[in-house]
């Protein structure tokens, strides 16, 4: 844990209290129910850091309390996405069962690369060490997880979707968050941690402002909620646009109940 005098301390406990306050905010709202994986991600973030604080670790169990935990919110990171491809593409489960298609394949497309771009770097070494491994993970899940976040950011920039109000917000958050965020590991990853404290005030002043949007955003759901459109054309072209995206869908839909006949 950071000394709280410290700038980077000073972060961590606003971080910290606004995760709470986030938490309480999707239970008093029962948007919990809409976004489960988000609101475990949240829990799991709070706990690890608490612990962290609290627990008075000697270096090894630390070291393994981190590969653990970090481990963890890789997984946490995967389940947001395909959270947030559920959501937006709720109207069109052919398009959405290829988005699941498409983050295993860039998954498995990310690692290949990542493993690939660390190979004389790990073959320099005699012994391979957890922390080795992880930073492969690490590398190929965040490539290819932001690689996707940029086509549904694309994709919903592009289709003039109807979409709850909510779900366009937390969408367009979560968008930017992870962007930024797995950006700035990256780098942090392929600079060899040499911006280790920019990137880490960095992060802990991205999360800030990503909770306080999301408290201030997200609200309870209404019965008929308000809808956003991401896309703008005009109704010509918005009529056409959508007829292609479910002609794709009821396209993609009928192959997969094909196959499965």
């Amino acid at each position: 844990m950071p000394k709280l005098s410290s700038l980077e301390g000073i972060l961590w406990f606003l971080t910290t209290l606004l995760t709470v306050l986030l938490l309480l905010r999707l239970l008093w709202t029962r948007l919990s129910s809409v976004y489960p994986a988000f609101a475990w991600f949240l829990v799991f973030g709070f706990a690890r850091s608490i612990i962290g604080a609290a627990s008075q670790l000697s270096q090894k169990q630390y070291y393994w309390y981190y590969i653990v935990t970090e481990a963890i919110l890789l997984f946490f990171y995967i389940l947001m996405t395909l959270e947030v491809y559920t959501l937006v593409l709720q109207k069109y489960p052919g398009i959405q069962a290829l988005s699941r298609w498409m983050l295993s394949g860039a998954l498995i497309g990310a690692m290949t690369l990542a493993m690939a771009s660390m190979y004389p770097e790990m073959m320099a070494k005699a012994k391979l060490t957890e922390y080795d491994l992880l930073g492969v993970a690490e590398r190929g899940i965040l490539s290819g997880l932001v690689l996707l976040i940029l086509l549904v950011t694309l994709f919903l920039s592009w289709f003039p979707i109807s979409l709850p109000r909510q779900i366009a917000l937390h969408s367009i958050l979560f968008a930017a968050f992870f962007l930024l965020k797995g950006g700035a590991r990256l780098a942090q990853n392929y600079s060899q941690n040499l911006l280790g404290r920019p990137l880490n005030l960095a992060l802990f002043s991205l999360a800030c402002c990503c909770l306080l949007g999301w408290i201030f955003v997200l609200k309870p759901m209404e019965e008929k909620p308000t809808t956003l459109k991401m896309g703008k054309w005009n109704r010509t072209d918005e009529n056409r646009l959508l007829g292609q995206l479910q002609e794709i869908n009821d396209t993609l839909s009928g192959k997969r109940h094909h196959t499965g006949e």
